[in-house]
Protein backbone atom coordinates (compact mmCIF):
# COMPACT_ATOMS: atom_id res chain seq x y z
CA UNK A 1 0.00 0.00 0.00
CA UNK A 2 3.09 2.45 0.91
CA UNK A 3 4.45 1.60 -2.26
CA UNK A 4 1.31 2.29 -4.26
CA UNK A 5 0.97 5.72 -2.56
CA UNK A 6 4.35 6.45 -2.69
CA UNK A 7 4.41 6.45 -6.85
CA UNK A 8 1.16 8.31 -7.16
CA UNK A 9 2.15 11.09 -5.44
CA UNK A 10 5.29 10.81 -7.37
CA UNK A 11 3.67 10.44 -10.79
CA UNK A 12 0.76 12.65 -10.24
CA UNK A 13 2.23 15.67 -7.98
CA UNK A 14 -0.84 14.34 -5.58
CA UNK A 15 -1.65 15.63 -2.11
CA UNK A 16 -2.05 12.53 -0.35
CA UNK A 17 -4.16 12.54 3.36
CA UNK A 18 -3.92 9.71 5.07
CA UNK A 19 -5.60 9.26 9.32
CA UNK A 20 -3.85 6.40 10.70
CA UNK A 21 -3.80 5.36 14.70
CA UNK A 22 0.42 3.50 14.35
CA UNK A 23 2.64 6.70 14.79
CA UNK A 24 5.22 4.44 13.21
CA UNK A 25 3.32 4.63 9.97
CA UNK A 26 4.17 8.91 10.22
CA UNK A 27 7.85 8.98 9.93
CA UNK A 28 7.54 9.29 6.36
CA UNK A 29 5.30 12.08 5.85
CA UNK A 30 5.77 15.48 4.86
CA UNK A 31 3.68 16.66 7.47
CA UNK A 32 2.22 15.33 10.50
CA UNK A 33 -1.19 16.89 12.53
CA UNK A 34 -2.01 15.12 15.58
CA UNK A 35 -5.22 15.96 16.74
CA UNK A 36 -7.03 14.56 20.45
CA UNK A 37 -10.41 14.98 21.29
CA UNK A 38 -10.76 17.07 18.39
CA UNK A 39 -8.23 19.53 19.04
CA UNK A 40 -4.72 20.38 16.81
CA UNK A 41 -2.36 19.74 19.56
CA UNK A 42 0.83 18.81 17.38
CA UNK A 43 1.99 19.70 13.71
CA UNK A 44 5.04 19.90 12.15
CA UNK A 45 7.44 17.52 9.81
CA UNK A 46 8.37 13.96 12.27
CA UNK A 47 11.74 15.50 12.49
CA UNK A 48 10.47 18.89 14.19
CA UNK A 49 7.95 17.05 16.02
CA UNK A 50 10.47 14.24 17.52
CA UNK A 51 13.05 17.37 18.32
CA UNK A 52 10.18 19.60 20.39
CA UNK A 53 8.14 16.92 22.03
CA UNK A 54 10.18 13.46 22.50
CA UNK A 55 13.97 12.64 24.23
CA UNK A 56 16.17 10.12 23.05
CA UNK A 57 16.59 7.23 25.83
CA UNK A 58 20.00 5.11 27.06
CA UNK A 59 19.15 2.04 28.28
CA UNK A 60 21.91 -0.15 29.88
CA UNK A 61 21.79 -3.74 31.05
CA UNK A 62 23.57 -3.87 34.45
CA UNK A 63 23.30 -5.49 37.52
CA UNK A 64 21.76 -3.90 40.61
CA UNK A 65 25.04 -3.29 42.36
CA UNK A 66 26.21 -1.23 39.49
CA UNK A 67 23.26 1.13 40.48
CA UNK A 68 25.48 3.83 42.48
CA UNK A 69 28.06 4.23 39.85
CA UNK A 70 24.94 4.56 37.01
CA UNK A 71 23.84 7.66 39.39
CA UNK A 72 27.31 8.97 39.88
CA UNK A 73 27.86 8.73 36.19
CA UNK A 74 24.00 10.58 35.36
CA UNK A 75 25.08 13.40 38.08
CA UNK A 76 28.55 13.81 36.02
CA UNK A 77 27.55 14.28 32.43
CA UNK A 78 23.52 15.40 32.94
CA UNK A 79 23.72 17.44 36.51
CA UNK A 80 24.33 20.43 34.64
CA UNK A 81 21.29 19.82 32.48
CA UNK A 82 18.71 21.09 35.02
CA UNK A 83 15.63 19.16 36.08
CA UNK A 84 14.42 17.58 32.61
CA UNK A 85 17.21 15.31 32.91
CA UNK A 86 17.41 15.22 36.76
CA UNK A 87 14.63 12.37 36.76
CA UNK A 88 16.58 8.86 38.90
CA UNK A 89 17.38 5.74 36.30
CA UNK A 90 14.22 3.44 36.15
CA UNK A 91 15.19 -0.15 36.88
CA UNK A 92 13.19 -2.29 34.70
CA UNK A 93 13.55 -5.53 33.19
CA UNK A 94 17.10 -6.45 34.28
CA UNK A 95 18.11 -2.91 32.96
CA UNK A 96 18.23 0.82 33.60
CA UNK A 97 16.53 3.31 31.44
CA UNK A 98 16.78 7.33 30.97
CA UNK A 99 16.46 9.88 29.59
CA UNK A 100 19.31 11.90 27.86
CA UNK A 101 19.64 15.17 25.69
CA UNK A 102 22.29 13.32 22.75
CA UNK A 103 23.96 10.63 22.14
CA UNK A 104 26.97 12.13 23.42
CA UNK A 105 25.90 12.37 26.48
CA UNK A 106 24.83 8.79 26.31
CA UNK A 107 27.89 7.68 25.46
CA UNK A 108 29.67 9.74 28.50
CA UNK A 109 27.32 8.06 30.75
CA UNK A 110 28.25 5.06 29.04
CA UNK A 111 32.13 5.81 29.37
CA UNK A 112 32.03 6.86 33.29
CA UNK A 113 30.21 3.71 34.29
CA UNK A 114 32.74 1.56 32.67
CA UNK A 115 35.24 3.68 34.51
CA UNK A 116 33.70 3.48 38.07
CA UNK A 117 32.53 -0.13 37.95
CA UNK A 118 34.59 -1.69 35.00
CA UNK A 119 33.25 -5.22 33.80
CA UNK A 120 29.36 -4.41 35.03
CA UNK A 121 27.76 -3.44 31.82
CA UNK A 122 26.67 -5.68 29.98
CA UNK A 123 25.10 -4.04 27.10
CA UNK A 124 23.26 -0.86 25.92
CA UNK A 125 21.37 0.93 23.64
CA UNK A 126 20.81 4.40 22.36
CA UNK A 127 17.35 5.27 20.82
CA UNK A 128 16.28 8.47 19.26
CA UNK A 129 12.88 9.90 20.43
CA UNK A 130 9.83 8.17 18.62
CA UNK A 131 6.55 9.56 17.02
CA UNK A 132 4.63 7.23 19.58
CA UNK A 133 6.90 9.33 22.67
CA UNK A 134 5.59 12.84 20.32
CA UNK A 135 1.82 11.25 20.56
CA UNK A 136 1.99 10.76 24.27
CA UNK A 137 3.75 14.00 25.23
CA UNK A 138 1.22 16.31 22.90
CA UNK A 139 -2.01 14.27 24.16
CA UNK A 140 -1.10 12.93 27.64
CA UNK A 141 1.22 15.67 28.94
CA UNK A 142 2.21 13.99 32.35
CA UNK A 143 3.76 10.79 30.78
CA UNK A 144 5.30 13.08 27.91
CA UNK A 145 8.97 14.22 27.64
CA UNK A 146 9.41 14.14 31.42
CA UNK A 147 7.80 12.08 31.90
CA UNK A 148 8.69 7.68 32.35
CA UNK A 149 5.72 6.11 30.40
CA UNK A 150 6.68 7.77 27.24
Amino acid sequence: MWRVIGELREAHGLTVLLTTHYMEETEDADHVLIIDRGRDVASGTPMELRSAHSRPRLSLSLPPTAEDALRSAVQSQLGHLGDEFAAEPVAEGGAFHLRVPDSEAALGIVDAVRETAPGALTDFEFRHGSMQDVFLAVTDPENGVNGEAA
